[in-house]
């Protein structure tokens, strides 16, 4: 995982569940929050490491910027 690195709407990435399972899927959208927040304003892009930062995909499965471990594309 590159530190810094901005996920966008549309973008696949890997990512993990808090129980440590591993998916994938595309970013449908993304919403900035408070931390440990799920609901926030929705933004174009996130930065990986994240919390403020929730992604729905398209998986129906959700993630916070902290759980993504790569963008695929």
């Amino acid at each position: 995982m590159k530190q810094n690195q901005t996920i966008k709407v549309g973008d696949k990435i890997k990512h993990t569940t808090f129980s440590g399972k591993v998916f994938e899927g595309v970013v449908t959208s993304i919403e900035k929050s408070y931390t440990g927040c799920k609901y926030g304003m929705p933004v174009e892009s996130a930065v990986i490491g994240s919390d403020v930062f929730t992604m729905c995909l398209d998986t129906n499965k959700w993630c916070y910027g902290s759980q993504v471990i790569e963008v695929l594309n």
